[in-house]
């Protein structure tokens, strides 16, 4: 009788090959002949130098070694002419937008994202030279541009024997405004302006004539306060600075009238009526309170304001802004309190619409205010400024 011996056999197994980082596996059977196939999480792709799948040999070990997962990197994106690329991260879904130099401003605005073939998505936007608008012509005069965008100039003369008040060249700045002043040809005989007129319900006094350099001053009759130009000054273009002001009927007494201000008037929630001040072009705000409030027996909060020539050395604004005080001013408490309501109107195509502005935000350390305008229509357009900044410019065009 023959014995067959028995013949012990074994499943050749290569073990776990592993799961590559940020990646994942599929297949689980690592016996001979058998394959696992690997692939990267979304933001990542695979080595080209190794296989995307293993095959188990019968020496037990893989045909290979597992992939590597290496994050998607967009290369460095477009350049733009006068601009730069804002953000940094150029690694899959992330964005970069675009800035313009100081004068230049966006076409479009523009955000890129880094997609998954390591390319950038969206259009590459233009910084174009900012636009001042044409500054117009003197009567009789003429003038020279070479456009009317950022860094050019236009210059202005008049037709013989008049002569030329204001800026003979201005310039388009950065923010879309035009240095100097608008010059105007006058006649050389003449050096005396219209009479400005009297306000209702209101006096002018012109001791000093109506000569230029001459300054008339403004007051209202008792039971209106003056809002508007509290004096005003005959300027060398034959025109008079500030603007024309009115006597508006209230129940306060007309606090003292400062010279070289302008004031205007709002209604406050949780204060009431307040009288906002700020100095004419060449002053600034020395002394005294900014606004100032209507109390209860019918007097004033705070003090006259004082505007003083603006001589010092930091620098002097150009003709025709408004100076700001030397340091940031406190804003009462209240005035800007969060969901408050300001009713009032804008000027549109020269007729007055009602609106409200509602406070969503305020940061008392910095003076930011943010705000929703709303108008009749029920358009919300969204505001945010620096205290007085935005102070000026709510009233600007109406009283809110």
């Amino acid at each position: 009788m023959f014995s067959i011996p028995l013949l012990r056999t074994s499943v050749i197994n290569c073990g776990d090959p592993g799961v590559p980082a940020n990646g994942v596996r599929f297949g689980n059977d690592f016996t001979y002949n058998r394959t696992v196939t690997f692939q990267c999480s979304p933001g990542y792709t695979m080595d080209a130098d190794r296989a995307s799948s293993l095959i188990c040999t019968k020496d037990r070990t893989w045909n290979g070694t597992k992939p590597l997962c290496k994050a998607i990197v967009c290369g460095p994106p477009p350049l733009i002419p006068n601009g730069q690329v804002v953000g940094t991260d150029l690694t899959w879904g992330s964005s970069i937008s675009y800035s313009c130099n100081q004068g230049y401003q966006l076409s479009l605005p523009t955000v890129l994202t880094c997609q998954g073939n390591g390319n950038w998505s969206g259009e590459k936007p233009q910084c174009f030279p900012v636009f001042c608008g044409d500054p117009g012509m003197p009567d009789k005069g003429r003038r020279e541009d070479r456009g009317f965008t950022y860094l050019s100039s236009v210059s202005f003369s008049c037709n013989p024997p008049l002569i030329l008040v204001g800026s003979a060249r201005r310039y388009c700045q950065y923010d879309g405004t035009w240095s100097g002043t608008q010059p105007s040809c006058i006649d050389p005989s003449h050096t005396t302006c219209a009479d400005p007129g009297i306000p209702l319900f209101g006096n002018q006094n012109n001791s000093q004539g109506y000569q230029i350099g001459s300054t008339v001053f403004f007051n209202c009759r008792k039971g209106y306060l003056l809002q508007g130009s509290i004096s005003r000054t005959c300027l060398p273009n034959l025109t008079w600075s500030g603007f024309q002001p009115e006597c508006i009927a209230h129940h306060c007494s007309q606090p003292e009238l400062p010279a070289q201000s302008d004031v205007r008037a709002i209604e406050l929630p949780s204060l009431g009526y307040t009288l906002i001040y700020t100095c004419q072009a060449g002053f600034y705000l020395a002394g005294g309170s900014e606004h100032r409030t209507c109390r209860s027996d019918g007097s004033w909060s705070g003090k006259p304001p004082l505007c003083a020539a603006d001589n010092r050395p930091s620098g002097r604004s150009p003709v025709g802004t408004v100076q700001e005080p030397p340091s940031k001013l406190p804003v009462p408490g209240g005035v800007f309190a969060k969901n408050s309501l300001w009713r009032g109107s804008y000027e549109y195509l020269g007729k007055k619409q009602p609106a409200m502005l509602s406070i969503t935000a305020f940061e008392p350390f910095s003076n930011r205010v943010n705000g929703t305008l709303i108008d009749h229509s029920g358009v919300e357009l969204k505001l945010a400024g620096m205290y007085p900044l935005i102070y000026r410019e709510v009233l600007q065009n109406g009283s809110l």
